[in-house]
């Protein structure tokens, strides 16, 4: 009998020792599995963070040049419609100043109609003044 046992021996051995070199190889590639895993849910993650980043800048920028528009918008519309009242009061008190010039000529003419008249018609009683 001790002529099988050794064999027996030997074979149990190795057949225990594939078994540990398996489950170190199974437990190897698990290992490898999960690393490579959280290497690819990492990219992921950081794929969609750069994602999200740039969907946020984008935004923002957006944001950023509607506001300069509308400030661009709203600076335009005040100085036209400050030249504009300006221009129109300039043509108020042109106005203004033209119509005393012609107030000031009609009078101008009446008086002078009047003193035409008086001259080219003497009144009767003027000289007993």
């Amino acid at each position: 009998m001790p002529i099988y046992c050794k064999p027996l021996a030997k074979i149990k051995d190795d057949a225990h020792r594939h078994e540990q070199n398996l489950r170190q190889e199974l437990n190897t590639s698990l290992a490898d599995v999960l690393r490579v895993r959280r290497m690819l849910e990492d990219a992921l993650n950081d794929e969609s963070d750069e994602r999200n980043a740039r969907k946020y800048w984008h935004d923002t920028t957006q944001q950023n040049q509607y506001r300069r528009n509308n400030r661009r918008w709203t600076v335009r519309y005040n100085n036209d419609t400050e030249r504009w009242r300006r221009m129109s009061n300039g043509c108020i008190r042109q106005a203004q100043h033209l119509k005393g010039q012609f107030r000031a000529s009609q009078i101008q003419v009446n008086n002078l109609q009047q003193t035409l008249f008086l001259q080219n018609n003497a009144l009767p009683n003027m000289a007993t003044i």
